[in-house]
């Protein structure tokens, strides 16, 4: 069975260059495209703690979520032009676990 679209799913987490690495030679046995899948987790002290906390901290959590997500990005153009493979990068925010 060829597998023909394949999803990643990217984080800011040490084990993503290998599975972008696992998942570049799967699409590359198969043929397949390769999309990978990045969730910006939005903070969830949004709906809980805003006033006491304030803007600046969850400004700086979802700063810091959002060039995550930049360095994930560049990684992934990276080893997919190295690989000489196409594929697209998707980007979404909202809680991980959705």
């Amino acid at each position: 069975m060829a597998l023909k679209d394949i999803l990643v799913h990217l984080d800011s987490s040490p084990a993503a260059p290998s599975r972008l690495d696992f998942a570049i030679s799967l699409a590359r046995k198969h043929d397949a495209h390769l999309t990978a899948l990045y969730v910006v987790a939005i903070a969830p002290i949004h709906q809980y703690t805003e006033a006491d906390l304030g803007p600046e901290l969850i400004e700086a959590h979802d700063k810091f979520m959002r060039e995550s997500a930049a360095r994930a990005k560049e990684l992934f153009d990276d080893k997919m032009q190295k690989a000489g493979l196409a594929g697209e990068w998707r980007q979404a925010e909202g809680a991980v676990p959705e």
